[in-house]
């Protein structure tokens, strides 16, 4: 159990390194589409606190008519196992705390 349980530890600090490098609002969202990891600036810029953030739904970020299209690209990564492509023009506005 102890050969499995660091390589796994190892891989979650690191994804956690990362993504508080990270410059922009980053998140990671588990398989049900709830919210299990994020950096700093998703508190800061959103405004709301760890224990709102954690296991908050995909969609519940965005506006309609955002987020029936945030939750196809969810559904179509986790069905798929292929990221949606960026395109250009594709953008939809988060909805801030407050």
């Amino acid at each position: 159990m102890k050969e499995i349980k660091e390589p796994l530890q190892t891989e979650l600090f690191t994804g956690k390194q990362i993504l508080q490098g990270m410059p922009e609002l980053a998140y990671v969202f588990n398989k049900e589409g709830r919210m299990v990891m994020w950096n700093e600036n998703v508190e800061l810029v959103l405004g709301y606190s760890k224990d709102e953030l954690y296991h908050k739904f995909v969609s519940e970020f965005n506006d309609e008519p955002d987020r029936e299209r945030v939750l196809d690209a969810f559904t179509k990564v986790i069905n798929d196992g292929k990221g949606v492509p960026y395109r250009s023009g594709y953008k939809y506005q988060q909805i801030k705390r407050n």
